[in-house]
């Protein structure tokens, strides 16, 4: 499963009066750019400069939560979100990220529920279907999986990392035919997506097409994926 971005708040532009010392403004104009750039470890610095004067900020407390996710400590991480989800519960955005940092931390249910609010306070959103269907997918619901994906593609067809995960979904429900149309459609996107490649050569070898998924396979690992060649070693000769 892939995920994909996280969300941010908008930053408006504001006529900034002339200060020896940086306007919170400009702060959070840096730690944006320091964000782009992933120096998370910039990020918290920053973010915690402008936390000293201010408390309230839903919008620093989303961009810390996202930096500190980055740098894989789930637990202040999920506390920023938490933060902000208290000072704005309206904000589907820190729902939508805190269900990303649920998920890292190996809390499916949890994330589940952050992607079910996000949901319903933003509307239809690719990212959040997509995140949520990773999910669903990897608590073992299949078919709720399946459905977010299709509701992803219907926004975003160009996005291969859905294609590959509604692929992957088909494998497993053995909709061998589905899941190959599925990953070579990723494929076409991107040529070089190695997951693509593993999953459409097991849906060849499961639908009795093993010398080509083996060639499959073959051509996954020869892009780095070390995983593909675990299958290779099992289903070809």
């Amino acid at each position: 499963m892939n995920n994909l971005s996280y969300i941010l708040a908008p930053i408006v532009l504001l006529i900034l009066t002339v200060s020896c010392r940086p306007s919170t403004q400009e702060l959070q104009l840096e730690a944006t750019r320091m964000l782009h750039e992933k120096n998370y470890k910039g990020v918290i610095d920053i973010t915690g400069k402008i936390l000293e004067h201010n408390t309230a900020r839903t919008d620093v407390y989303n961009m810390r939560g996202i930096a500190f996710l980055e740098l894989h400590n789930m637990e202040e991480s999920i506390k920023c979100f938490s933060k902000s989800i208290e000072l704005d519960s309206l904000d589907y955005r820190p729902y939508y990220n805190r269900g990303k940092a649920f998920f890292e931390n190996n809390e499916v249910e949890k994330a589940l529920k952050d992607y079910n609010i996000a949901l319903k306070l933003k509307g239809e959103h690719p990212d959040i279907y997509t995140n949520r269907g990773i999910s669903y997918f990897t608590a073992g619901n299949y078919t709720s999986a399946l459905n977010d994906f299709n509701k992803a593609l219907s926004f975003d067809p160009a996005d291969e990392k859905i294609w590959c995960n509604r692929g992957n979904v088909k494998l497993v429900l053995t909709d061998y035919k589905g899941a190959i149309k599925d990953l070579k459609k990723a494929i076409s996107i991107n040529k070089n997506y190695a997951k693509a490649y593993q999953g459409l050569g097991l849906a060849q070898i499961f639908s009795g097409k093993t010398s080509e998924g083996c060639e499959t396979l073959e051509k996954s690992i020869n892009l780095g994926n070390k995983e593909a060649l675990n299958f290779k070693k099992k289903f070809c000769k």
